[in-house]
């Protein structure tokens, strides 16, 4: 993971910014990731402690299960753009969709 959260970072918001995602901003609320990158709230890589817990407290030891040490949200507005984001995730031979969760009419 530590070898290849910087390049994920960069991928993820090349990824955004073609198709309208949005990141938490630092003054609050969301900004498109278009908008640049100055103030943009990107999730750090996973601690190695919270991985060791979450293996054992909820993967039963099976480290395989651990999909997340590299991650990030983007926001969509509209599911057309998240669908497209992820079609051009599945095109990427270096990134590979595992889970997608929606919040869609939820107050996330």
């Amino acid at each position: 993971a530590f070898l290849v959260h910087d390049i994920f970072v960069l991928e993820v918001l090349k990824l955004a910014k073609a198709t309208g995602g949005m990141f938490r901003h630092a003054g609050g609320g969301f900004v498109a990731a278009s908008a640049g990158e100055w103030g943009l709230l990107l999730a750090p890589m996973k601690r190695v402690s919270r991985c060791e817990d979450k293996v054992d407290m909820a993967y039963g030891g099976d480290v395989s299960r651990l999909t997340d040490m590299c991650r990030q949200t983007v926001c969509f507005d509209t599911l057309s753009d998240l669908t497209e984001c992820i079609k051009a995730l599945s095109k990427d031979p270096c990134m590979e969709v595992v889970r997608v969760r929606s919040t869609f009419g939820m107050d996330a």
